[in-house]
């Protein structure tokens, strides 16, 4: 083989990159770098563990609330959507608000706190001290279908599917009612239709807190987090056991399995110890839970470039007003009324509206850092959520205030139900005052609110549309239906009207005297969209500014106004948009009523959001026995409330102070609340088991010491006894 002509690196004895670059081919390897550097995150550097400790432990002023109403921000036009929605908050908005046929909602979210029901649950000694739910981490959902006999329903008391009458006096198990397989026999062969109904329900996958165990779990035995809260004797009972049923070790503890799958053939003395084994880790997962409820952080974060709303900015003296143009126009010479010819082209058209018009002022554009969503404590909650906040209808404007309407008082019927008469201040109760407040959130933003020091800290946020809970055969009065009428009618929303060119009357200006003088404040001028040439619209503007004098009676009319096809950077009036999502139905007998013009939203501090609403709370399964303590405590004392206040606070029937979300403390996601919740309680919890330990201990020694004292002393009390005193005669006898 003749070599003399290989020019491999090898043969040639020269490194691959003189090859290379011998060949024509680029050198893998550059002394300056073809494409630019990555960016560096904005991400600040983390703080190391010691420095964030420090600067958790440093107390923190609490912001005051804010709250405020405001024209709602108009975005900036593109030529498409540049923000992608995160798929997860597609799918929670999807599943939670979606037109389906299912008894119970997708309420709750991967990640979210909730209470499952233990079926059986731990049993103590007495009723009270049962441990019927424990606290645990939702990982994910799927929606299950499932062939229900007619006239049966799930059990709402077993997680094995097992079916109990609609009245509940009798449970078949699912064995015996097998529909045929195929081939066999069946009613459909008779021509009859199916005994049976497919119905859906939501299943949870949910990580039990303090524990190394995973719980399959139906829809209809979980709670919100809120929804539930473990009873003082029970919790009492758990801090008293004795400190020898707590194991030293945390493997001890997290092997504990709450819900075994023979849990029904335990006997009494099974059930005793399964409660004395489920003392830690029950007290760990509640402190657990308690403690990843205070924490709280925005997600998903994107720049909105808007136009501040606000008026409009002075204009130079140079550039006439709309009026002075129009007035001038109709002063000029043979040209026409507005100086345009119909051979101008539209450049030239564009040109003569700068010149006659002036310029328009340079709107400008913010760029804002927003939020698609925020962890509240337990809860994930979305833009396009209905949340409940911290008031109540009677603390915000109850009889009407600029941009908010008067609270709804009782319907007619209502009314008509009272028994006896009561005074007006009494009926006015029995309307919206006493109940929440809802916002439907449209935007998560930050905003820099500078304190005392001088120093600018941003704050979240929270806007949207107010909603009160009003009867639902309230109607509204007539001012109002007119304000909302011609909202409609016009065709656009608030914030589409606020990008309509202003009509501002400009200073009075001596006409010919052929004309008569322009009111001070002149009507709506016809059609002042900008994408109309200045050529269709003058004519039908000077008509409806000037009115017709006698000499010009005879005159002929003026052209019709001809709308011309807008261009595409141009702002069209259209229809206001209907929303992605329906608001969720209101409870039984109620209306979601909004008490903010259409075009306006309120703007709100974070701490004033009480947590998510849920629909048709009061209707869960798990709630019956609630519902009935309702009906007697109204009944009794003739006031919602009592110890199940928080469950109508849920519902809307009270306001969100009543079952408020204390979430203060900021995290950087999820995953480190869980974490940190999980590494601090269970600090807490062992230093207070090893000092209990350590006080049986000392206990144990100065009992023994004691002991030994005492055991001394009788010794020597023993001895004392059995001795001669000194000068006794003592008698020997043999």
């Amino acid at each position: 083989m003749d070599r003399s002509n290989c020019e491999c690196k090898y043969c040639a004895k020269k490194p691959q990159r003189v090859i290379s670059e011998n060949l024509g081919f680029r050198s893998g390897r550059s002394s300056t770098p073809s494409t630019p550097m990555a960016t560096p995150s904005r991400r600040p550097p983390r703080v190391s563990r010691d420095g964030r400790d420090a600067v958790r432990r440093t107390p923190r002023e609490t912001p005051k609330p804010y709250a405020a109403v405001r024209r709602v921000p108009k975005p900036v036009r593109e030529a498409g959507p540049k923000q992608v929605m995160a798929h997860e908050r597609f799918s929670d908005l999807q599943s939670m608000y979606a037109d389906i046929d299912m008894e119970h909602r997708a309420w709750f979210r991967a990640g979210e706190l909730v209470w499952c029901e233990l079926s059986p649950p731990i049993r103590g000694r007495e009723p009270t001290e049962f441990i019927s739910f424990w606290p645990g981490i939702v990982k994910e959902s799927k929606v299950k279908a499932e062939a229900v006999p007619r006239g049966l329903s799930v059990s709402s008391h077993s997680a094995d599917g097992d079916y109990e009458m609609e009245n509940g006096t009798e449970r078949v198990h699912p064995s015996h009612l097998m529909t045929p397989h195929p081939g066999e026999a069946g009613d459909e062969e008779a021509g009859e239709a199916p005994q049976w109904d497919v119905q859906q329900c939501m299943v949870y996958k949910v990580k039990l807190l303090a524990v190394e165990h995973d719980y399959l779990v139906r829809d209809e035995l979980v709670l919100p987090f809120q929804g539930y809260l473990p009873s003082q004797e029970l919790i009492s009972t758990m801090l008293s056991a004795p400190i020898e049923q707590i194991p030293t070790r945390l493997q001890d503890i997290s092997a504990f399995n709450p819900c075994p799958e023979d849990a029904e053939d335990f006997d009494e003395v099974v059930h005793e110890q399964r409660f004395k084994d489920a003392v830690a880790p029950y007290l760990l997962a509640v402190r657990t839970a308690s403690a990843i409820a205070t924490y709280w952080t925005a997600t998903d974060d994107f720049d909105f470039q808007m136009t501040a709303p606000g008026p409009a900015p002075p204009r130079p003296n140079s550039t006439p007003t709309l009026h002075e143009a129009i007035t001038r126009a109709t002063a000029t010479s043979l040209e026409g009324i507005s100086g345009v010819r119909g051979d101008m082209s539209e450049a030239d058209l564009l040109a003569h509206r700068v010149k006659v018009l002036g310029r328009p002022a340079a709107t400008p554009t913010y760029t804002q850092t927003r939020y698609q969503g925020l962890w509240l404590g337990a809860e994930r909650i979305w833009c396009a959520d209905l949340v409940r906040l911290a008031s109540s209808r009677r603390q915000v404007a109850p009889q009407g205030a600029p941009n908010i309407y008067p609270a709804s008082g009782p319907s007619r019927e209502t009314i008509d139900a009272l028994d006896q008469p009561h005074d007006a201040e009494k009926v006015a109760a029995l309307g919206a005052l006493d109940r929440g407040i809802f916002m439907r959130i449209e935007s998560l933003f930050l905003a820099p609110v500078p304190d005392e020091a001088g120093t600018v800290d941003n704050q979240l946020r929270v806007s949207g549309m107010l909603y009160e809970l009003a009867d639902e055969g309230w109607e509204e009065p007539d001012e109002i239906k007119e304000l909302e009428a011609s909202a409609q009618v016009n065709g656009v929303s608030g914030s589409q009207q606020d990008a309509l060119p202003p009509v501002e009357p400009g200073p009075a200006v001596q006409p010919p005297e052929t004309q008569s003088a322009p009111p001070t404040n002149p009507p709506p001028l016809p059609n002042p969209d900008p994408a109309v040439p200045i050529s269709d619209t003058v004519p039908s503007i000077l008509a409806a500014t000037n009115p017709p004098v006698a000499a010009s009676a005879s005159a002929p009319p003026p052209a019709p106004t001809v709308a011309a096809a807008p261009t595409a950077d141009a702002p069209l009036s259209r229809p206001k948009m209907p929303q992605a999502f329906p608001l969720p139905p209101a409870p039984q007998g109620f209306k979601f009523r909004p008490i903010l013009p259409p075009g306006n939203e309120a703007v709100i501090s974070l701490n004033l959001v009480s947590g998510r609403y849920y629909p048709r709370i009061l209707a869960h399964p798990l709630l019956r026995p609630v519902l009935r303590d309702l009906s007697e405590h109204v009944l009794r004392s003739g006031a919602p409330g009592g110890a199940h206040a928080p469950l109508l606070a849920l519902e809307g029937f009270l306001p969100g102070f009543v079952c408020p979300v204390a979430a203060d403390g900021w995290r950087e996601g999820r995953k480190q609340m869980v974490e940190d919740a999980v590494r601090e309680q269970t600090a807490v919890l062992v230093g207070e088991w090893d000092g209990r330990r350590r006080q049986v201990v000392e206990e144990g020694s100065r009992v023994e010491d004691v002991e030994m004292v005492d055991a001394g002393a009788s010794a020597n009390a023993s001895a004392s006894a059995g001795a001669i005193p000194s000068g006794s005669q003592v008698a020997v006898t043999s």
